[in-house]
């Protein structure tokens, strides 16, 4: 906390029960009066702590710097923003730029009294009125107009509008139609920054809309820079952009991913003022701006061009390999379509998945397309196994579009882009397919031996005989290498070590009490990453910990467990209703490992052996063989609950450790040590990424992503200090003489207590 914010800190305590903790304009009178002097970041403040209202004028502070940048150059002499509510973005953008003359709009009079209150409104001329009625009996011209309109905010009325002489009646939402009616006022070299949501692009730009009808009028979107989704959270979560209009001739635009790392920035600035493309999509694309659906699905494309070459599939145009694409009826007694031969079904929305049968998908969905496949290009059996995969579903989020529930359109989808293996190798689809019902026979010959043996005990030789035709032991071992070493590490002590059946529950024990941790803090490095939703949670975390006697400064199994149920329940809601947001806090948009860490089968296994644990770790009496050997065959089978739930995942999402890094044109290129698996030394290999990584700190990345997520300071993978060979090791509690970690598979050195300042400082953040 600054010195401002303590000082702000202490008179809303002492106001409590004079003021209403929501009345913002009291408490900055209470502020000022005390001498302190509150501008942008003070009310950003405020509004996080203290205040229920003014949500919807929230931009954060980087953001409004990074719009300072786009615009510089322009030197404008006079600046609008015609929807500036608090000041959050006009104050900063006038102190940066000093024109010689600034106007300011906002409906809301507390938002006008507020916007007058804070340092650096003086020289802006707010005016408390409707801007759109206003700015229509204006004659004024703007150098710069800048602003954030209201997402989604109905318009009472339609905007007329004036082009070639002609009066027309343009009916859009009230945001766009002031972006309408602001633009209007540019004056003729000038440029119009607003942050929108992705409508914009697609139903904004209809016949008789507003963007349509800035084009009309000569103004078109010169650029658009994507928003991570979560930058406007808890107002809303929804994708927004950057954009910049102006008059002009240009039918390109420039794109790409605002990012908040500095060097990322710099490129992606020299890149927008020479209109050239940068050398990952974030950096720069100039594409068609009559195509542009937003920066997401420019992205998309080119990750799918690159996994597709890694899984040697080549791109065939969606009419080539469709011969016939038909959509659901718009009425409601649509029972479905004639079946054809060779057919596709594809869900348009959620992840539920094609099939090649109709009956196959859930009852009551009618908002489906069947596809017709051209069987010589390909099979629908493939097709449809393909578009399930996390490929697949990655291809069908960059075709969809809406804010609130995003679709696949008709339009869009034969447009596309289908992915198969070549023409000449048509035979793979075969041998795939056949490989795979070859599986599935060898499940049900699986399920046909357990019933046989529980049917018939004494034929136990045959069964056992039979099993080891389909049985390696060492597959085992081959899935523990597929885990993060903090898991793998722990689960081949427990495969790998006999003893007794107590030791070796106890050991499995430790195995899912490592789990529990690690995927807490997995949720925890994703939920502070975006420190408005964390705010959200923190309280309800708190709380939730404290009602069951449990803290994350003496943290247990119980303390981990309940971590996991809080935040998985909300990733949960936010994986079904703002799944953009999800993908923005873990760095991947593999929906697979989101289920997975997220699985409701897998939580329970949890809440179980954290149940086993009380009652069966450390028991003070003996432990009779019969009850141990129980114990252990429970556990046992958990373990391969979570072997059935992980599968080969991890695999797509990776933890890495940072090593030697050089900077080129923006993009990090890194060498990074594999913290994959239960063996070291570590694997290398070689990464680009968008953003920098922090030294010495563990992060997780999928392989077609070009960020990752940083993992909190509670998991560290270092040589012991006594033997120097590497190990991992959990944070466990505070103490007077420093902080405990504990390491689950390293008998030699398993207990470190030291002062580890990065780890005390995630904890005073996160407590």
């Amino acid at each position: 906390m600054t010195q401002h914010e303590i000082a702000i800190h202490e008179i809303a305590d002492s106001l409590r029960g004079k003021i209403q903790t929501h009345d913002i304009l009291g408490l900055i009178i209470q502020c000022k009066n005390g001498g302190i002097p509150v501008g942008v970041q003070e009310l950003i403040y405020i509004l996080q702590h203290y205040a229920n209202g003014f949500g919807d004028q929230y931009v954060p502070m980087h953001v409004t710097q990074f719009i300072t940048k786009l615009i510089e150059a322009s030197s404008p002499k006079t600046m609008l923003d015609p929807w500036a509510g608090v000041g959050m973005m006009t104050i900063p953008v006038c102190e940066h730029l000093h024109p010689e003359h600034c106007e300011a709009y906002s409906p809301n009079k507390m938002a006008c009294d507020v916007f007058n209150m804070l340092e650096g409104s003086s020289q802006i001329a707010m005016h408390c009125t409707d801007p759109i009625n206003s700015l229509q009996h204006a004659s004024s011209k703007f150098d710069v107009i800048v602003g954030c309109p209201p997402f989604g905010m109905h318009a009472k009325e339609p905007l007329n509008i004036q082009i070639n002489g002609e009066k027309h009646s343009i009916e859009d939402n009230y945001g766009y139609l002031l972006i309408l009616e602001a633009c209007c006022h540019l004056s003729e070299n000038g440029l119009s920054v607003f942050i929108v949501p992705n409508s914009f692009f697609f139903a904004s730009g209809q016949q008789g809309k507003a963007r349509q009808t800035l084009e009309r009028l000569g103004i078109r979107v010169a650029t658009a820079i994507e928003l991570p989704a979560g930058t406007f959270h808890p107002y809303t979560s929804i994708p927004t952009h950057i954009v910049i209009l102006k008059n002009t001739t240009d039918t390109t635009l420039f794109t790409g991913k605002y990012s908040p790392d500095p060097k990322h920035q710099k490129e992606q600035l020299k890149n927008f003022n020479s209109r050239a493309s940068g050398t990952s999509p974030s950096l720069g694309r100039l594409v068609p701006t009559s195509s542009f659906r937003g920066f997401s699905v420019i992205e998309s494309t080119e990750n799918m061009q690159e996994q597709s070459r890694r899984m040697g599939l080549v791109p065939y145009p969606f009419n080539d390999v469709v011969l016939e694409l038909n959509s659901p009826s718009s009425k409601k007694d649509f029972v479905g379509f004639q079946d054809k031969l060779n057919s596709v079904y594809l869900p348009q929305m959620a992840s539920t998945r094609a099939t090649t049968s109709q009956d196959s998908l859930p009852t009551g969905l009618k908002s489906y397309f069947q596809l017709v496949i051209n069987p010589d290009i390909a099979d629908a059996e493939f097709l449809a196994g393909l578009l399930n995969t996390p490929f697949g579903q990655f291809w069908r989020d960059s075709l969809r579009t809406g804010n609130i529930i995003p679709r696949i359109g008709k339009k869009i989808l034969e447009e596309s882009t289908l992915y198969l293996p070549p023409i000449s190798k048509r035979d793979i689809q075969c041998k795939v397919l056949d490989c795979y019902h070859n599986i599935t026979r060898l499940k049900s010959e699986l399920d046909e031996l357990g019933e046989k043996l529980w049917k018939r005990p004494s034929e136990i030789d045959k069964v056992q005989s039979s099993l080891r035709t389909v049985n390696r032991e060492d597959r085992f071992q081959d899935w523990i290498d597929t885990l993060p070493f903090p898991l793998a590490s722990v689960l081949w002590v427990c495969h790998a070590q006999a003893g007794s059946y107590r030791e070796q529950y106890e050991r499995k024990i430790q195995f899912f009490e490592a789990l529990a941790e690690f995927l807490a803090i997995l949720y925890l490095s994703a939920f502070t990453t975006n420190s408005m939703l964390w705010s959200d949670m923190h309280d309800k975390l708190k709380e939730t910990l404290a009602k069951n006697k449990l803290s994350l400064e003496m943290a247990t199994f119980g303390t981990w467990k309940t971590v996991i149920e809080v935040l998985s329940a909300e990733t949960r809601r936010i994986l079904n209703d703002e799944l953009e947001l999800c993908y923005e806090l873990y760095k991947t948009r593999n929906r697979e490992i989101l289920n997975i860490i997220t699985s409701k089968r897998l939580i329970g296994v949890l809440q179980d052996a954290n149940s086993i644990r009380n009652d069966w770790m450390g028991h003070t009496g003996a432990v009779r063989e019969s009850d141990a050997r129980m114990v252990n065959e429970k556990l046992t089978d958990h373990i391969e609950t979570v072997r059935k739930t992980f599968r080969l995942d991890w695999e797509g999402y990776e933890l890495i450790m940072p090593g030697d890094c050089k900077v080129k044109a923006g993009v990090y290129h890194y060498t990074v040590k594999k913290i994959m698996g239960s063996r070291t030394p570590f694997a290398s290999e070689t990464v680009d990424l968008i953003e920098a990584m922090e030294d010495g700190h563990l992060h997780i990345k999928s392989p077609d992503e070009g960020r990752t997520l940083k993992i909190l300071p509670l998991i560290k993978v270092m040589p012991s200090p006594r033997t120097e060979e590497n190990a991992c090791y959990f944070y466990n509690r505070q103490q007077k003489d420093g902080i405990r970690f504990l390491s689950y598979h390293f008998e030699n050195d398993a207990d470190v207590v030291q002062e580890f300042a990065d780890t005390a400082e995630a904890l005073r953040k996160l407590t």
